[in-house]
């Protein structure tokens, strides 16, 4: 699952790292989680951008879902590009069978259109055409390691965005 930070504020001057979440942003995330606990899609485990607008869109995802999910802060997702986020993702776990990554665009972007090999045309056109804030891409990849999900690539299963939550 690879997950876009919900809407956050506009950066004015300081810390684009410490950008909080409008409370769009907060709403959407929480609209999401709810949508995946409604329909059995709860990570194993989540790496999650250390940014304030990527660990609340999180927070807020996690409160919703209402399920444990391990979660992984790190530096160095944030602003990562797709080449990044795949070498991280051949880090995880063997026993981690779901993984959910919140991060940043154009990094997240894409690393779903890289992955999404396989699956409905009009969601693949659909993704790559415009990958909102709390916009979410399920790819299921067909692997005994993470190592071979960048090699192999997968199925887009769902591609939603805020609007397609109500």
């Amino acid at each position: 699952m690879l997950l876009r930070h919900a809407k956050a504020v506009q950066q004015s001057r300081g810390d684009d790292f410490a950008r909080d979440l409008q409370d769009k942003g907060r709403r959407d995330a929480a609209l999401l989680g709810a949508y995946l606990r409604g329909h059995d899609l709860v990570p194993d485990v989540a790496l999650v951008s250390a940014s304030a607008r990527t660990r609340q869109t999180f927070d807020g995802l996690r409160a919703t879902i209402e399920a444990p999910v391990a979660a992984r802060y790190d530096d160095d997702l944030y602003n990562a590009t797709a080449g990044e986020i795949r070498t991280m993702l051949r880090a995880t776990q063997p026993g981690v069978r779901s993984l959910m990554v919140v991060g940043h665009n154009p990094g997240i972007a894409d690393l779903a259109v890289m992955l999404a090999r396989d699956g409905d045309l009009a969601e693949i056109g659909r993704m790559r055409a415009r990958f909102a804030p709390c916009s979410l891409a399920v790819i299921t990849c067909n692997v005994e390691e993470w190592a071979d999900v960048a090699a192999t690539g997968g199925r887009l299963d769902l591609f939603l965005q805020p609007e397609d939550l109500g």
